[in-house]
């Protein structure tokens, strides 16, 4: 849960994880939302080796109020998959729509 969060600021959260497998890992992840971008992922990650998802929202304007996703996180070799529900609330601004400019 991202919490509160205003449109206009970026929100940072990290999601912890370790390789529990025998051998090296990368990831993949899919966020299917342009707002929602992951950074600092390594390519690949050895056994027993401990990583972070640095995952960074930024709402804009495009979205108020409750916010829902979910992201797939794979893994190669094997095929894993694990998905993580992300949530936040926007709350809607006070501020009107700005007016178009006048080109003339």
């Amino acid at each position: 849960n991202l919490g509160t969060v205003s449109a206009d600021k970026k929100t940072t959260r990290y999601v912890e994880f370790t390789n529990v497998s025998d051998h090296p890992v990368s990831l993949e992840v899919e966020t299917f939302c342009t707002c929602l971008t992951v950074k600092s992922l390594k390519k690949e990650y050895k056994p027993k080796e401990t990583g972070q998802l640095v995952l960074e929202f930024n709402p804009g304007n495009e979205y108020t109020r409750d916010y829902g996703q979910t992201i797939i996180v794979k893994t190669t070799p094997g095929g894993g998959e694990n998905r993580l529900s992300i949530s936040a609330y926007i709350p809607p601004s006070d501020k009107p729509p700005s007016a178009p400019k006048d080109t003339n």
